[in-house]
């Protein structure tokens, strides 16, 4: 609806890390670096255990500190039910903020750390959720074995991201299932809890999740050595499909492309 998670993730990162640790490190993807942050110790720290509850799910969990980070869309607003099958980050983002700016100088190291660990638990389970309440609904149209979704696959920057893997396994699985599934888990527990232990999830190796730049750059590469080229008045847009069969044309559908021979690749 508004703000991507990666994005949010960036931003949130540079309001909640100390600004010591951000002017230290050469890491230059924030959200990667609030995950080292929040849990410096790895996966022994999640503690992570999926709500059986709606009602669980959206409620909000004060912490010691005094404040609580709600669930995005977990009430009506901005015309969208709080079981839409959409993201919101936007709020979770201001509240965030506000939480950060009424600490202020008064906030330690231990409470920035705990609300980097809200913030990601938050923020994971939305998506968990509502990749489970797009399941839900697909389950009610009649479709054939074929067209059944059995699969989901999480890719992209933030699918590097181990405690999302840990929010999209958690429930009704046996200890050695669980170590076999570990950098996949958190998503893995929404979908058992919600009796979608059928839903195959998979990610690519954390090294394979790139930034969406590495991907579009990647895109180019592919449409040069296809014999592709544009002017530069060729139009920017911000949402752009690289499929030839999408509802929009796909990355053709752009006028100025110019079309010569194949040329040989870019890394030979």
């Amino acid at each position: 609806m508004d703000v991507a998670i990666g994005d949010f993730l960036d931003k949130a990162a540079r309001i909640i890390l100390p600004e010591e640790l951000i002017a230290s490190s050469d890491e230059i993807m924030y959200g990667r670096l609030m995950e080292q942050f929040a849990f410096p110790h790895g996966t022994q720290e999640y503690g992570y255990a999926a709500p059986t509850m709606r009602a669980e799910e959206m409620s909000p969990k004060p912490l010691s500190w005094g404040w609580a980070l709600a669930a995005p869309l977990a009430k009506y607003g901005y015309g969208c039910k709080s079981n839409a099958t959409k993201f919101s980050f936007s709020g979770l983002g201001s509240a965030i903020e506000r939480i950060c700016q009424d600490r202020g100088k008064t906030m330690t190291v231990d409470e920035r750390r705990d609300l980097a660990r809200e913030t990601f638990r938050v923020a994971f389970q939305h998506l968990a959720s509502r990749t489970v309440t797009a399941l839900q609904q697909l389950n009610e149209v009649p479709v054939s074995g074929s067209d059944r979704v059995t699969t989901i696959v999480g890719s992209g920057g933030v699918a590097s991201n181990r405690f999302l893997r840990r929010v999209y396994v958690r429930s009704r699985m046996t200890r050695l299932f669980l170590q076999m599934l570990t950098r996949r888990a958190r998503l893995r527990s929404f979908l058992d809890t919600r009796n979608f232990t059928d839903v195959h999830l998979t990610f690519p190796p954390p090294s394979l999740c790139t930034d969406n730049a590495a991907m579009i750059a990647w895109t180019g590469t592919e449409m040069y050595e296809s014999g592709f080229e544009s002017d530069l008045n060729c139009a920017a847009l911000r949402k752009w499909s690289i499929d030839p069969d999408a509802e929009d044309g796909g990355i053709l559908r752009v006028k100025g492309w110019k079309k010569y021979r194949k040329r040989e690749s870019l890394y030979n």
